[in-house]
């Protein structure tokens, strides 16, 4: 079996799952995540149309639903997708693989990836660039690269993987790819988008400590920092050249 093929099944089988609290660091990361997005892209422009990459349940269409504007959400996985909360008409699914993105060449204003670490190479970095307009946008966070050195070697994890335990304790690795500020910075750089901004986000006051995953205070701690402190996303918007 391809690893491909392996991973669309472990995706498929975490879809009725992913999205509950049984998955503390997810949910960890994702509270961050909603809390920072709007203050790097506050409005989409009217009448756009952004693509979410790997969007399962849809935060972009979460998030930006009282915008005039129209949502591609793309996945690997169509039971990932279909764990939507809500549906609007301006917003279309696609089953689709990151490595092959099957759109014309400059057509979306904007392109989001949350989490998007199992596809984070530059492939696919490529790809969205050319799917973008001119001076269109891509905003991509990761798990932080800090959080998974001090984490995935003491699991027996390598650092570009990580670690689901599905409901009934069955253990699952799949590709995750972590990257620094600067690494990621310069790799968008190179493949060709012409500006980049990458930072950190930790949770500061967002997360109390009874709601930090095991995984967030054992990196934390081997760390020999707070919880708090610790970085826990990967950021970056990145633009494409004008014409």
């Amino acid at each position: 079996m391809s690893a491909k093929k392996r991973s669309k099944i472990i995706w498929d089988a975490l879809a009725t799952e992913y999205y509950s609290e049984i998955h503390k660091t997810t949910r960890n990361f994702d509270k961050i995540i909603r809390h920072n997005v709007l203050k790097l892209v506050k409005k989409l422009h009217a009448n756009g149309l952004y693509f979410d990459l790997g969007g399962g349940r849809g935060l972009v269409e979460e998030l930006y639903k009282k915008d005039n504007v129209s949502i591609v959400i793309g996945d690997f996985s169509v039971p990932m997708m279909r764990t939507r909360n809500e549906s609007f008409s301006s917003t279309s699914q696609i089953q689709m693989d990151a490595f092959k993105m099957p759109f014309r060449a400059n057509i979306f204003d904007g392109v989001f990836s949350f989490l998007g670490d199992p596809y984070a190479l530059q492939e696919v970095f490529g790809g969205v660039l050319r799917i973008l307009k001119p001076n269109g946008f891509f905003l991509l966070t990761l798990p932080s690269k800090i959080w998974a050195e001090n984490l995935r070697p003491f699991l027996g994890v390598e650092l570009n993987e990580t670690r689901f335990i599905t409901r009934d304790g069955k253990l699952v690795n799949i590709p995750s790819f972590v990257f620094g500020t600067v690494d990621l910075r310069v790799t968008l750089l190179d493949v060709g988008f012409k500006k980049v901004k990458a930072g950190e986000w930790q949770s500061l006051n967002l997360i109390s400590k009874e709601e930090f995953s095991k995984d967030i205070l054992t990196s934390a701690r081997n760390l020999g920092i707070s919880p708090e402190n610790l970085p826990l996303i990967t950021y970056a918007l990145a633009w494409k050249g004008g014409i």
